[in-house]
């Protein structure tokens, strides 16, 4: 039933990738936009190419802790960030975002 929680997985049903080089205003509005999600039962993991520290420091001012920094190589790829989310991630339903992406606030929802 969408929107409830699933106890074999902490309550977190959907697990969400998004790979980034660098800080910007689309990437702010990619992240607002899953936090603005009807359903709250998801997890971030946020693949940060940059070289400086700006991204961790932005994500850690939104205080969220279904969102999760992961430094990276940069140019690793769409498939490694896959390949994290699979192995680290704990929801049945997996997502991947590009860094200016931004999703409907009933996008999560609809797909459980």
């Amino acid at each position: 039933m969408a929107g409830m929680a699933d106890s074999r997985t902490g309550g977190v049903r959907v697990t969400l990738g998004l790979g980034t080089e660098r800080l910007t205003s689309d990437l702010v509005k990619a992240i607002d936009s899953v936090r603005a999600q009807s359903m709250v039962e998801w997890e971030l993991f946020v693949f940060d190419g940059s070289e400086g520290s700006c991204v961790e420091g932005a994500l850690r001012a939104y205080g969220d802790g279904r969102i999760r920094h992961e430094r990276i190589d940069a140019g690793r790829g769409c498939a490694a960030h896959l390949a994290t989310v699979l192995h680290r991630g704990s929801a049945p339903f997996v997502g991947l975002l590009n860094d200016s992406d931004e999703l409907l606030s009933d996008h999560l929802r609809r797909l459980c």
